[in-house]
Formats: C-alpha cells, structure tokens, sequence
C-alpha cells in the first residue's frame, strides 16, 4: 500500500474526532498526547489496508473517502450463487471482486480487533477512491491505556459507538 503518512493530527482532525463522538468528553489539551500518537494517512484508489487471515495491529478510522471490507475473490473465479448460476468474478467494478463486503465511510472504523487483542483479520479492507484515514497501532493504544485510561475509554466508546452503527447497516 503506497500512502502518504502524517504522524500527529492536526486541530482540525481533533476537531473532526470530537464531532463523530469519538472524544467528546475531554478537552484540546488533556488529549494532546493522543493527537501526537495518531497517524494521519492518504490511501489511493485499491490500494489494501490489511488482508483476511492477516494478524491485525491497526484501527483504522475514516476521515473522508470510502473502504470497501469483505472476502476478496481471486480475479477471474466463478463464483457460486446457487439457484441464481455462478458470477465471473473477474469484472472490472471493485463490488464484483468481493464476497460478503460492504462499503464504510465517514466516520466507521475498522481493524479494531487487531489493535486491541492482536487478532487476525476475518475479512480484507481496500480503499474505494482516494481516502483519509485516522490510525493508531497495537502499542500506541495500549500505551494510551495504561497512561491515559479515562482518554482511552472514550476513545474506545467511540470506536464501540461506530462499530455498533455500521454493523447494524444494510448495503
């Protein structure tokens, strides 16, 4: 995955965190330390944020732009619909490529069981057009949690808040 990374957030994207209920409750300068840890970063169209069966160590959160996150098929495999016939999946849209997938978007996570436990990936996750993500690794937030344990609790609200959301959406 080739991405342009800044390291830091800027107020903007506090901003922005604090807006999708993410930190509501503290204040610019007690999460200073967070905004430092967080990653900003710019994927590309198809570009691959993390693969199934891949051990997890990234949340990821979207800023702008849109994921898809499902079982990737091989190019050019039939697929199987039962009474429906079989699909080559070897088709040019990015939806025809996936099983199972859905399509994330401002403001959804993903890839938070592997920053959190260190778990493989059960599904794969790739940009859909030019998108903005917000990360934080395995250790970044486990660090947050032992030094800043009132801050990752909200954080980890937020995150359960979202993940809830987007789970419970129909595509």
């Amino acid at each position: 995955m080739e991405q342009n990374m800044q390291v830091g957030i800027q107020e903007n994207d506090y901003r922005w965190m604090r807006s999708h209920g993410y930190l509501k409750a503290f204040e610019t300068q007690e999460c200073r330390e967070l905004m430092e840890m967080v990653r900003h970063i710019n994927v590309r169209d198809g570009d691959i944020l993390f693969g199934e069966g891949e051990r997890g160590n990234q949340l990821y959160v979207i800023r702008e732009g849109k994921v898809v996150i499902g079982h990737r098929t091989t190019p050019g495999q039939w697929m199987d619909l039962g009474p429906y016939g079989a699909v080559d999946m070897n088709e040019e849209r990015p939806e025809d490529r996936w099983k199972d997938w859905q399509l994330l978007g401002e403001g959804d996570c993903l890839g938070v069981e592997g920053c959190l436990w260190g778990a493989r990936h059960d599904l794969s996750a790739m940009a859909v057009g030019s998108a903005d993500l917000l990360s934080l690794n395995f250790h970044q937030f486990h660090y947050l949690a032992s030094h800043h344990p009132q801050l990752c609790h909200c954080f980890a609200d937020g995150l359960r808040r979202a993940w809830q959301a987007q789970r419970h959406r129909t595509i």
